[in-house]
């Protein structure tokens, strides 16, 4: 008997049919259901419970932000009183007229090479690696009209020379030159009229305001601060080093001032410390500003201050050691070893 296709596709069906049937039979459906039904269990759960501490982590960043938010309005509250704004506004005057002076005199502009007369000599910084050989300083040293020294800071020899314009081009081609830029700083410390005689302390007061105007804003406020504190100093050393008066004169000589010369020289002391403090100021600002000029002009400054800073604490120690007037001198000029007798009252005898 002949089979037809359609025969043979009959009989295929009926044994896909039979065969899936068996297999039915053989799979145990209801297990593999429980085993889908508990996996599906165990991610919601896991879901869940990442929900819940993810909830959890939210709510106690919300408690601490409200913490943190009440806690600023405090502070807002207090700074809004009466008596935090007269004291914040009368700070901003202070400084404003602290540096009045100062900021009138000094007004840095800088100016590029080629506003620069090719022949005119200027002020400028060489900044060379550390480790120089005495060949290339020759060659440096011969390429500029003068050398006012140098300073060391990260690995490099900042030279503070004075050069012709035309001669910039010179210097840099030479391989061993890392930087070389006009000091703008001591170019606008030379244009101030009253940078000429001027003392130590206001010297480095105009430097750092010079500087301040050369450094990122994110420098600035601490110039600021250490010029405010130099300011301070400059005015209580000022005034504790002024000629007193002929009657004051006449009390210490004999002694009579000693407790007022002492609290004077613990003043004096005092300032002693601040300098010290700008001093690393200072130090760590030159290492961290960017601009060769603002760096060499602040280490400049920082043999200055120490210089004034010795100064003043021998003030102090010469007061400490005078308070007592002749007497004070005398038992210094015996190595401290001419005493004063207190003379005795006498005792009264026994009643007869």
């Amino acid at each position: 008997m002949a089979c037809t296709m359609d025969d043979y596709i009959k009989r295929c069906v009926a044994r896909r049919n039979e065969q899936r049937e068996k297999e039915y039979v053989e799979v145990d459906m209801r297990r593999i259901c429980e085993i889908e039904v508990k996996m599906n269990m165990m991610q919601f759960e896991r879901f869940c419970s990442d929900a819940e501490r993810g909830y959890a982590e939210c709510l106690e960043k919300s408690e601490q932000g409200c913490i943190s938010i009440e806690s600023q309005l405090e502070k807002c509250k207090e700074m809004m009183s009466g008596a935090e704004v007269e004291k914040a506004v009368r700070e901003v005057v202070s400084n404003a007229c602290k540096f009045r002076q100062v900021r009138k005199q000094i007004k840095v502009t800088p100016v590029e090479l080629n506003e620069v007369p090719p022949s005119e000599i200027v002020p400028a910084v060489v900044a060379v690696p550390e480790g120089i050989n005495s060949e290339d300083e020759a060659r440096l040293r011969a390429a500029v009209d003068a050398v006012e020294g140098y300073y060391v800071v990260g690995g490099l020899r900042i030279y503070s020379v004075r050069i012709r314009a035309n001669m910039f081009e010179a210097l840099k081609s030479m391989g061993f030159v890392k930087d070389v830029k006009i000091d703008q700083v001591s170019r606008t410390l030379s244009a101030a009229a009253n940078t000429a005689g001027m003392d130590r302390l206001g010297t480095t007061i105009e430097v750092l305001e010079a500087s301040r105007a050369l450094v990122p804003a994110d420098f600035q406020p601490w110039f600021e601060h250490e010029q405010s504190n130099l300011l301070d100093a400059k005015a209580e050393i000022n005034s504790l080093s002024q000629p007193k008066n002929l009657v004051y004169t006449l009390l210490q000589l004999f002694g009579m001032q000693a407790e007022q010369e002492r609290k004077d020289a613990a003043s004096l002391r005092e300032q002693t410390t601040k300098l010290l403090s700008t001093i690393d100021s200072i130090d760590k600002l030159a290492q961290q500003v960017g601009d060769i000029s603002v760096q060499a002009a602040l280490l400049g400054q920082i043999s200055e201050l120490r210089e004034q800073a010795g100064q003043i604490s021998k003030m102090a120690s010469d007061k400490e050691n005078n308070a007592g007037g002749f007497l004070s001198i005398l038992a210094n000029l015996f190595g401290g070893k001419f005493m004063t007798a207190t003379p005795k009252m006498a005792q009264p005898g026994p009643a007869r």
